[in-house]
C-alpha cells in the first residue's frame, strides 16, 4: 500500500487533486489513524477516473458513472443508460466542438485583417488644398509651393517659400518649421514598441483608463459641427485622436505639433497603422515659425502637451495659443496636480510650483486667456508610467480646464 504523496506523485498528481477525488466520493482509500492508504483497488479506481477525465467528463458525469460500479463491469440490465449517456456526451461533444472551430474561424479571420494592416503601406502627406490656409509668419503674406513630390494630392517632399526669405521645409510629409530639433531621437532608436506596449497595458488599470474615457467624452462635446482646422499641442496623448476619429466622422484638418523631428516622426508612423477619417497634419518647429494665419484654429487640445513641457521644467507659452486662435473659441488642457506637502513635489526632477494649481492657472492669465470651466477627472495615490514623476501615496489630481479666448 502508499501513502497519499507517493500515490499522487505515482499519477502526476498534487496530493490536493487526490484528496478531491476522496471528498468527491470518486476514490475510496482505506483510512487508518487519520492516513489514507491507496491499495490495488484505488488505483483502479485512479486509473477510471484519468480516463472519463481524458473523455472530458465532469465530476458530476464521474459520480453519475462510477456509481453504476465501474465502466467495465456494468451489468447488462444497465447498458442501455451507459449507451445513453455516452450518446448524449458525444452529442455534448460535438457541439463544444463546432463552436471551437467557428470560435477558431473568427480568430483566423481576425489575423488576416490585421495581417493586412501591418502590410498596408499607407502615408500621410500634406493635403495641397490646406496650403492655401498658410502663410509667412514674418510678413503675412502667402506661401510658394516648390515640390518634388505630390502623391494622390498630398505633398510629401518640398518646401514652402516667401519673398521675403521664409522657408519651410517638407520632408515625408511632415512640415518643418525653422527651430525643430531631434530631441529624443535617442531614445525612439531604442524604443522597442511591442514590448512598450505591453508594458504600458499591464501598468494601466480600468480605474486610470476611464479617467481617460471621462476626459475625451468632456473634451469632445467642445467640438461644434463648423469646426474645420484642430490642433491637438504637442500632439500629446495619441489616443484622444483615434477617439475623435471614432466619434466625429466630418473630414476636418487635424493638425499634430512637437518641437521634436523625431518625435512626430515616430507618432506619424504609428498613425499610419490605423484606419482614420480624419485627415491628420504633422508638423514640427518652433511654434510660432510655423505657417499659420491669425485666428486660424477653431479649437486647440493640449492633452498632455503642458506635463510634457512641465515634466522638463520648461514653462509653457500659452500666448502661442492666443495668437492663432479664433475669438471667443477655446483653447482645452488637461493636466495633474499634488497637495503641498505631498512627497512628489520635493523630486529634483520637477519645479514644485507647476504642480500647483494656482501657478498653473496663472500661466494662461499672463496670456490673456479666461477660465470658462474646471472639470475635475479624478485622483489616485498609484499612478501609471504616465506620471513620471509620481512617488505612490501621493494623491494626484487630474483636471481638465477650458480656457476662453
Amino acid at each position: 500500500m502508499m501513502k497519499i504523496g507517493e500515490f499522487s506523485k505515482k499519477y502526476d498528481l498534487t496530493p490536493d487533486t487526490v484528496r478531491y477525488y476522496i471528498s468527491e466520493g470518486l476514490l475510496i482509500p482505506k483510512k487508518i489513524h487519520n492516513q489514507y492508504y491507496f491499495d490495488e483497488k484505488s488505483e483502479i479506481q485512479i486509473k477510471e477516473i484519468l480516463e472519463l477525465k481524458k473523455l472530458k467528463f465532469t465530476i458530476s458525469e464521474m459520480k453519475k458513472l462510477i456509481s453504476f460500479n465501474r465502466i467495465n463491469e456494468i451489468l447488462s440490465d444497465d447498458q442501455i443508460y451507459l449507451d445513453d449517456f455516452l450518446v448524449q456526451k458525444e452529442k455534448e461533444l460535438n457541439e463544444e466542438k463546432e463552436k471551437i472551430e467557428n470560435a477558431l474561424k473568427v480568430i483566423k479571420e481576425k489575423k488576416k485583417q490585421m495581417s493586412s494592416l501591418k502590410k498596408k503601406k499607407f502615408k500621410y502627406g500634406v493635403p495641397v488644398n490646406v496650403i492655401n490656409n498658410f502663410y509667412c509668419p514674418t510678413c503675412k503674406k502667402t506661401l510658394k509651393i516648390n515640390t518634388s513630390q505630390i502623391i494622390d494630392s498630398s505633398i510629401f517632399d518640398g518646401f514652402l517659400e516667401c519673398e521675403c526669405g521664409y522657408k519651410v521645409e517638407i520632408s515625408e510629409g511632415i512640415i518643418k518649421a525653422p527651430g525643430f530639433d531631434n530631441f529624443g531621437v535617442d531614445r525612439i532608436k531604442k524604443y522597442d514598441e511591442n514590448t512598450k506596449l505591453k508594458k504600458y497595458n499591464s501598468e494601466i488599470t480600468p480605474y486610470f483608463s476611464a479617467f481617460f474615457k471621462k476626459l475625451y467624452e468632456y473634451n469632445i462635446n467642445y467640438v461644434k459641427d463648423d469646426y474645420n482646422e484642430i490642433l491637438e499641442f504637442e500632439y500629446g496623448d495619441i489616443n484622444f485622436l483615434k477617439y475623435f476619429d471614432d466619434n466625429k466622422k466630418k473630414k476636418v484638418n487635424y493638425y499634430l505639433y512637437n518641437k521634436s523631428y523625431p518625435a512626430i516622426s515616430f507618432v506619424k508612423k504609428k498613425i499610419e497603422k490605423s484606419e482614420l477619417v480624419l485627415n491628420p497634419i504633422f508638423m514640427c518647429g518652433d511654434f510660432d515659425a510655423l505657417p499659420f494665419r491669425d485666428n486660424f484654429f477653431d479649437i486647440i487640445f493640449d492633452i498632455t502637451g503642458s506635463i510634457n513641457y512641465l515634466s522638463f521644467l520648461q514653462e509653457p507659452n500659452f500666448s502661442e495659443y492666443n495668437r492663432v486662435l479664433k475669438d471667443e473659441h477655446y483653447c482645452i488642457i488637461h493636466s495633474l496636480f499634488y497637495d503641498e506637502w505631498a512627497q512628489t513635489l520635493k523630486s529634483k526632477k520637477i519645479n514644485p510650483n507647476y504642480y500647483k494649481l494656482e501657478y498653473f492657472k496663472d500661466f494662461f492669465f499672463k496670456s490673456k486667456f479666461n477660465l470658462f470651466k474646471q472639470y475635475d477627472i479624478g485622483s489616485m495615490k498609484k499612478a501609471s508610467s504616465y506620471v513620471t514623476v509620481h512617488v505612490d501615496g501621493d494623491e494626484v489630481y487630474f483636471k481638465n480646464f477650458v480656457f476662453k479666448k
